[in-house]
């Protein structure tokens, strides 16, 4: 048996052999347009959002309630930022209360299955911020809320006012 050596082929030339293409290959897979459909996710996490920001406040609202908060104020802070939706600001009669107003509500809430982004403030006692996401939780003493005043600073202006 003899080998024989492979053609060779002119310079600057290959000899290459294209297999064809199966019809499989060749068909696009149909594209599934639908703009309602993609349109209800959006609002349904709008919607979940809003509910479970709606569930965290009634829940911190109830904690604080547990352990006697004094002056519990819940403000709707959706049209004046982008960071937070609700607000909620309570007073506290020492340090001690303020510091286990804040403690309580962070522990009710994370049982309920939530968490909280950060927490300041609690080493002092005067006012603690509490970060949920969505809902700010400030526990203050009287004279520290009297002076910073958030309820006025964070409310909507009235129909008719300047």
């Amino acid at each position: 048996m003899k080998k024989t050596p492979p053609k060779k082929s002119a310079p600057g030339k290959t000899s290459l052999k294209i297999a064809p293409l199966k019809k499989s290959v060749l068909k696009k897979p149909a594209l599934k347009k639908s703009v309602t459909k993609a349109a209800r996710p959006t609002t349904r996490k709008k919607l979940l959002a809003e509910n479970r920001e709606a569930a965290m406040a009634s829940l911190i609202t109830k904690a604080l309630e547990d352990l006697k908060g004094k002056d519990i104020v819940t403000l709707d802070v959706k049209p004046l930022t982008d960071v937070m939706d609700t607000m909620i600001i309570v007073s506290g009669t020492s340090n001690r209360h303020v510091k286990s107003l804040a403690d309580h509500a962070r522990m009710e809430l994370k049982k309920a299955g939530y968490l909280h982004y950060g927490m300041e403030g609690e080493d002092a006692g005067e006012w603690v911020l509490v970060d949920f996401g969505g809902v700010v939780l400030h526990v203050m003493q009287p004279h520290v809320r009297e002076f910073y005043d958030l309820e006025s600073l964070w409310s909507t202006p009235q129909a008719g006012s300047v």
